[in-house]
């Protein structure tokens, strides 16, 4: 059937019918993998990361619902002193609980190398510049150094975060906060005011 077909082509026609089948099939035997497949595996990787990094802050967070249902039920308008007391009695179950916490605990290696990323590409953007003088705005003068389990200090304001910046990076459960102490990203649980884990040297100088 196809000689017959061939035989009706005219020799130029079919030489030409010829190459390009010729050159269609080497370019399916030498073409590379493409870059979405490369892509896709990269993507994988990434949701992989992520999926241990929620992981990671459900467990805290399951953590955290246990101690604070240790402590005495705050009233429905409770005073500042009371707030307080509870903030630090909460802080001190958590962090007794987690004595042997220390960086890079939850911001994993391989969360923390995506989450560095995607803040990095919002502080390169065309209006990163605002970004990082927005948080650098409410910074303290202080030199406070981040450090795991550690409270919060409460004369030092608690930087901006702006809705670019959060968006680029993980969601989190309420209970936890990102924030920026220095030039450190920190993970800071709003209840009990301490520093859950930080990365170090995130925000541009």
């Amino acid at each position: 059937m196809l000689h017959a077909i061939v035989s009706d082509v005219p020799r130029t026609a079919l030489i030409f019918l010829l190459a390009i089948l010729d050159a269609g099939c080497a370019s399916t035997r030498t073409q590379p993998p493409s870059r979405s497949s490369a892509a896709g595996s990269l993507n994988d990787f990434d949701a992989e990361a992520l999926e241990e990094f929620h992981e990671e802050t459900d467990e805290y967070v399951a953590l955290h619902n246990k101690l604070e249902s240790q402590l005495p039920p705050l009233p429905a308008q409770a005073a500042p002193e009371q707030l307080q007391a509870h903030e630090i009695g909460l802080g001190d179950l958590i962090t007794s609980a987690r004595r042997r916490a220390k960086q890079g605990d939850i911001f994993g290696s391989e969360a923390g190398r995506l989450i560095r990323e995607r803040a990095q590409t919002v502080f390169a953007s065309l209006y990163g510049a605002q970004d990082t003088a927005a948080i650098q705005d409410e910074r303290s003068e202080r030199n406070v150094a981040a450090r795991v389990n550690q409270r919060y200090p409460v004369d030092v304001p608690i930087s901006t975060m702006t809705a670019s910046v959060l968006a680029s990076l993980p969601r989190l459960p309420p209970e936890l906060q990102y924030r920026f102490l220095g030039r450190h990203l920190i993970l800071i649980d709003v209840g009990a005011r301490i520093i859950v884990d930080y990365m170090p040297d995130v925000l541009p100088r």
